[in-house]
């Protein structure tokens, strides 16, 4: 097993203050933050003692080792939506520190969702829908700046900070956003407005895949065959599909495109390590790209003893090559600079 250096991390209490406190399996407390990685919690206990957390507030100075200055740090803050002061005091200590940084916090600062959407547009291979995020104080300003953006219906209406799923609206026309936006906060963070792609295939269901990038590697961490286009994988029509299985077991060759090196792109385009990016393999060759961020709950084992018995030992491979990477500071893209 790989033996890791003192890694601090860095990670953020978010803008609003929020969290939760539970206990895991063992009755041990756990503290969940709104807006941070989730990986820490899944690696070894041995790799965990390594990797002390260093909590960060805006406006309160970070306290850090002495020895810290020059040496490797992790940012575990990951979504610029939620996060933003912290994310903001981490870019000033990594600069203080002169610090290595696995999953830069300059770089996870520029993936908002609309900033992926035109970060990723110009990769050949690639089908990013338009994302917005739109300022208003009213659905009736909102829809007059939907359509003074020219963006066409339909859409899905979207809080920033919010994953899977929560407070997301499909709208067919300008008439429903009244409607879906009726418990969404419209004035503050604004609302990320997205054109929608149906991706419906010719037996009418609905293909979602998650690759995960780790340094230079790419994994296929699932692929899911849902009926519905709002995919999560408790939506997966059948367990033990052959053509999960195929797609999962001849990954990357089961694709009909080289996503190796349409992930590996961006990654480029991102500047991260370690996240994960959400798409559909389309007919035409490319990837639909839903969304790409560090956020995603990569390293979570599925609940299932189905699931477990193919999907876990993907999981478990590419938490062995996380813990490489974080094992070897100078593959970090800012292994040698803040």
């Amino acid at each position: 097993m790989t033996t890791l250096p003192l890694l601090p991390v860095l990670q953020g209490l978010p803008d609003d203050m929020s969290g939760t406190v539970s206990l895991d399996d063992a009755g041990k407390l756990q503290l969940s933050l709104p807006g941070t990685a989730v990986f820490l919690m899944h690696l070894p206990a041995s790799a965990q003692a390594r990797m002390p957390r260093f909590y960060v507030q805006p406006g309160k100075p970070i306290r850090l080792p002495a020895d810290a200055r020059g040496k490797p740090v992790v940012n575990y803050v990951a979504d610029p939506d939620r996060c933003s002061h912290s994310l903001a005091q981490v870019m000033r200590a990594v600069d203080m520190l002169g610090a290595p940084c696995f999953n830069a916090p300059r770089a996870v600062a520029q993936t908002g969702r609309h900033a992926v959407s035109k970060a990723l547009a110009p990769i050949a291979g690639l089908h990013v829908p338009r994302t917005e995020l739109i300022e208003a104080g009213s659905s009736a300003e909102l829809v007059d700046r939907i359509e003074a953006a020219g963006l066409r219906y339909p859409l899905l209406l979207r809080a920033p900070g919010m994953h899977v799923g929560a407070t997301m609206a499909k709208v067919d026309a300008p008439e429903a956003v009244d409607h879906a936006v009726y418990d969404m906060p419209l004035q503050g963070r604004g609302l990320y407005v997205t054109e929608f792609v149906d991706y419906r295939d010719t037996d009418g269901c609905h293909r979602k895949m998650r690759l995960v990038v780790v340094g230079k590697r790419v994994f296929l961490r699932h692929f899911v065959i849902a009926d519905g286009w709002h995919v999560h994988v408790r939506d997966r029509l059948r367990k033990d599909d052959p053509e999960e299985t195929r797609m999962l077991d001849g990954f990357p060759g089961s694709l009909p495109m080289d996503a190796t090196a349409l992930a590996l792109q961006v990654a480029d385009a991102l500047d991260l390590d370690f996240f994960g990016i959400d798409c559909s393999p389309r007919p035409d060759g490319r990837l639909l790209v839903f969304e790409a961020n560090a956020a995603m709950d990569i390293l979570r084992p599925e609940h299932s003893a189905t699931e477990q018995a193919g999907w876990d030992r993907r999981i478990g491979a590419i938490g062995h090559a996380l813990l490489e990477l974080l094992g070897d500071p100078g593959q970090w893209r800012h292994g040698s600079r803040p």
